[in-house]
């Protein structure tokens, strides 16, 4: 067996504080302060918000960068985090909602308990297919949440069964996306109708705001992190492709609410939040310098044309059969 790189010693919170000076030369305005946000946030856990301004050939912070700012990025990412949980919940429940109504009006009740009303679609991560991967989900969490009085109740009173808007309240955000991915193409087709695009960028969006979502769930860092989804984007927003930075995915974010009052109080929060934080790096949550605009864009619903007669239907449509 190899031998592995010893652990590194335990520091105390004043060690911590001279270890950041001294080997990583950052400045260190208040010895007092420092040593309180490091006993409450943790010394891993803030430097992480550091990585970025660190010389990788000296290991040590560039010039002038200070223990305030380290704080005050970390303070920003949190807060980031904050808004981005509230409209992202919107998202989820509706998600929810549609999966529910469009199995429940095509099939009843327990018609999703039918593999037959499903694809055959095979995950690449699992090699199961994607139906498989939703019933094995669902019969988990049914009996890790067997003292939930919904669980209590329709195991009394209906023999253990569930019907679909009571399944989809009991499965992960992930094992939603998947159950998307399972159902028929007319069935996945209904539901991108309401988003007004293809589904294959539903599928992409979705997958990607589970990811996003776990991330603000567990307080994990956006600032400066490379996200592991590539969420599918319209031709008109084809230059932020491939960016694994958080841009990519709150333009699907904004299309998914586009027209709607509670992506304009984000756009317009998410303003207000970067504008009280006017030290951190936009390019390290892949922001460009009009970002606004490019959001309000993709949350505009766009007026046809009288002369032409094109709607955002058709543009999207066009946008499907170039990307």
């Amino acid at each position: 067996m190899k031998s592995a790189v010893p652990l590194k010693p335990m520091l105390t919170y004043s060690d911590q504080i001279k270890h950041l000076r001294d080997k990583h030369g950052l400045i260190i305005e208040s010895e007092s302060f420092a040593e309180e946000i490091l006993a409450s946030v943790g010394y891993y856990r803030l430097s992480g918000y550091g990585i970025g301004m660190i010389d990788t050939k000296t290991d040590r912070y560039i010039s002038n960068f200070s223990f305030n700012k380290l704080h005050s990025i970390y303070l920003f990412d949190s807060q980031l985090r904050n808004l981005l949980s509230g409209i992202i919940e919107t998202v989820e429940i509706e998600f929810r909602v549609k999966i529910a109504y469009r199995l429940a009006s095509q099939y009843g009740p327990a018609g999703y308990l039918d593999d037959c009303n499903f694809n055959n679609h095979i995950s690449r991560f699992s090699n199961k297919r994607y139906y498989d991967q939703f019933i094995d989900s669902l019969n988990n969490e049914v009996a890790k949440q067997s003292s939930r009085p919904i669980v209590i109740h329709h195991n009394s009173k209906y023999g253990g069964q569930f019907p679909i808007w009571v399944a989809v309240e009991l499965i992960s955000f992930g094992t939603l996306s998947t159950l998307y991915s399972s159902m028929s193409s007319d069935d996945q087709k209904a539901i991108a109708k309401h988003y007004s695009t293809d589904y294959s960028y539903v599928r992409s969006w979705f997958a990607s705001l589970v990811e996003l979502r776990n991330i603000c769930a567990h307080y994990g860092r956006l600032y400066d992190y490379q996200l592991k989804s590539l969420p599918k984007l319209p031709k008109r927003f084809a230059q932020y492709n491939g960016s694994h930075r958080l841009f990519p995915i709150l333009i699907s974010l904004c299309y998914i609410l586009r027209g709607r009052n509670d992506v304009t109080d984000f756009i317009r929060k998410l303003d207000e939040l970067i504008s009280r934080y006017d030290m951190i790096e936009l390019s390290s949550i892949g922001f460009p310098e009009n970002w606004c605009e490019v959001l309000n864009a993709a949350s505009a619903i766009m007026i046809p044309n009288k002369k032409d007669g094109n709607t955002d239907k058709q543009l999207n449509k066009s946008d499907d059969n170039h990307s």
